[in-house]
């Protein structure tokens, strides 16, 4: 038996698995292997290059063609050390807010 064989994307011991955050596949509303907003975690959302459907699935905060960027001042997020949106970071590239 495969993993492509079970509808979880996983098998183990021949058998199919539950799926889970943690079974480094990508399954169950997870927008990368084991990240995105469907895993209720914040410390599972994905970081920057990996999959996603919306700002929420990043740690970011920011989904662009489907995969997680950067933070950055310009992104309409407030992220990384921003104090308001796009400004108050103490960052060159970010004014004051």
């Amino acid at each position: 038996m495969l993993d492509s064989d079970c509808k979880s994307n996983l098998c183990k011991n021949l058998q199919c698995a539950s799926p889970s955050c943690n079974d480094t596949v990508k399954n169950d509303g997870e927008t990368d292997a084991d990240c995105g907003a469907a895993c209720k975690d914040l410390a599972k959302l994905c970081g920057e290059g990996q999959g996603c459907e919306t700002g929420v699935d990043c740690q970011s905060g920011v989904c662009w063609a489907g995969t997680c960027k950067a933070p950055k001042c310009t992104d309409g997020v407030q992220n990384g050390k921003e104090t308001g949106i796009d400004c108050g970071s103490g960052d060159i590239d970010c004014p004051d807010c």
